[in-house]
């Protein structure tokens, strides 16, 4: 329609032009596909763009997309195209149409190897911005640690019995204690109302390698006689358990031997208890938070070690742990109603299914793992992060924060809790081994739930 206004020869004239033009372009992009390219796959020549009115943006764009690497050509496959390929056929080979199909159109191929730039472009600049936004988020809360970690330093720390009184203090712990100043803090709030010391644990320590060498001369009938053979041969276990991901408690490794020091000294210490299978998890977060790396004092000096059997001896002395550790029947079977009481407010149907006859699943099967790791779930499977996280509240919370977390937990996973005994037991239980990540969500989401656990309906 263009061209109707045209006398015949301005009309054969332009149509001669634009022939020649789009047979100029062909002849460029054939060009282009045979010029060598560098060994990072892409051409060795900066593609030319031309100047257009869309702005900075869109010439970005255009040169990104044009430095894409093209895909190679289609040259067959022997299961289905078995025969050699043909000069003939060779120049008629496409990059985005496999060799036994009809040839491609010349400019349908320039234009699906434009749009293949174009796509290729644009998913290089998303996976630019993902790495942006993932540096961006961990540089704010790096910075947000920065500014709580000078609050708890100028403010609460040297203030301590009168800010930890205030109510905005309170806001502080569930937002995370800066990791610089959790270790004093969680000292701290603990306390030592047992008096503990670093002699105490010297003492405990040396009573537990006295007994191990007494042990390693009795023959095998003789060591199977004795707890205390039990308990060593329950912590090497369970240290190779120890948070496995981070791979620093199993054997060989920074902070093995500080963690088998704790543990014997505290199985020692409460020898009325011994060595009760979950509190290797919680240890192993007192340890990453108390122990400093190992320096030339070596890693396991007691002078290091020390602070952190102090502060697990005092908090696994609180109500909560202490009924578990001394199997101290009343007190479980309260903490047990009033989970179960939260539960049934919070989340009725799940309530119902899990005390239901017909769910053949105990109580103590599903809830007792949880508070025997005091929340770092069995297997660790709560994580270090949000155990930490967890941590930072239960210290100045007590046992109602762990009431709340234990809620929280099975609140998280509720669409995996509604299946048979077995099915609840891998997901709960001691020996399951059905992950939780994927269910819990961010750590700011779950402490969410837990602080919406503790909250009236």
């Amino acid at each position: 329609m263009a061209h109707a206004d045209l006398c015949a020869d301005t009309k054969a004239l332009t149509q001669a032009l634009e022939e020649h033009a789009s047979q100029a372009d062909l002849d460029h992009e054939a060009a282009v596909q045979k010029r060598p390219s560098s060994p990072n796959g892409r051409f060795s020549r900066k593609p030319y763009v031309r100047p257009n009115s869309d702005g900075g943006a869109e010439q970005q764009r255009r040169i990104a997309s044009a430095a894409i690497a093209l895909p190679p050509l289609r040259k067959g496959d022997v299961m289905i195209d078995p025969l050699p390929i043909s000069k003939e056929k060779e120049q008629l080979l496409s990059r985005t149409r496999p060799s036994w199909l009809p040839p491609k159109d010349p400019r349908e191929e320039k234009k699906h190897l434009k749009e293949y730039q174009r796509m290729m472009a644009a998913s290089l600049q998303a996976e630019k911005r993902r790495a942006a936004s993932a540096t961006q988020v961990v540089e704010l809360k790096d910075s947000m640690n920065a500014r709580l970690a000078r609050v708890w330093e100028t403010h609460v720390l040297p203030n301590w019995d009168t800010a930890i009184a205030e109510p905005r203090t309170r806001e502080l712990w569930w937002r995370g204690i800066a990791p610089r100043s959790r270790g004093e803090v969680w000292q701290r709030a603990v306390g030592n109302e047992l008096h503990l010391s670093e002699a105490s644990y010297t003492a405990a320590l040396g009573r537990a390698k006295v007994c191990q060498a007494e042990l390693a001369r009795l023959s095998t009938e003789q060591r199977r006689k004795r707890r205390e053979a039990r308990w060593f041969e329950d912590i090497e276990r369970d240290a190779e358990e120890t948070f496995p991901e981070l791979r620093i408690f199993q054997a060989g490794r920074p902070m093995h031997e500080a963690l088998l020091g704790v543990l014997m000294a505290y199985s020692f210490y409460r020898s009325d208890v011994g060595y009760s299978h979950g509190i290797h998890l919680p240890t192993a977060l007192l340890l990453l938070t108390l122990f400093p790396l190992p320096s030339s004092s070596g890693p396991s000096s007691s002078s290091n070690v020390a602070p952190t059997f102090i502060t697990l001896a005092n908090l696994l002395n609180r109500p909560l742990p202490l009924a578990f550790l001394t199997a101290d029947t009343a007190a479980i079977h309260r903490t047990r109603s009033l989970v179960l009481h939260t539960l049934s407010h919070k989340f009725p149907t799940l309530h119902a299914h899990l005390t239901a006859p017909g769910t053949d699943v105990r109580v103590d099967e599903w809830l007792d793992p949880l508070f025997s790791t005091l929340l770092c779930g069995p297997r660790g499977k709560l994580g270090v992060e949000r155990s930490v996280r967890v941590m930072d509240v239960v210290v100045f919370e007590g046992d109602r924060a762990c009431v709340r977390a234990a809620v929280a937990v099975l609140g998280r996973l509720e669409s995996r809790l509604y299946g048979a005994r077995g099915e609840v037991l891998e997901v709960l239980g001691w020996e399951g081994r059905e992950a939780w990540e994927g269910s819990l969500g961010s750590e700011e989401e779950f402490l969410g739930g837990v602080r919406e656990a503790g909250k009236r309906v």
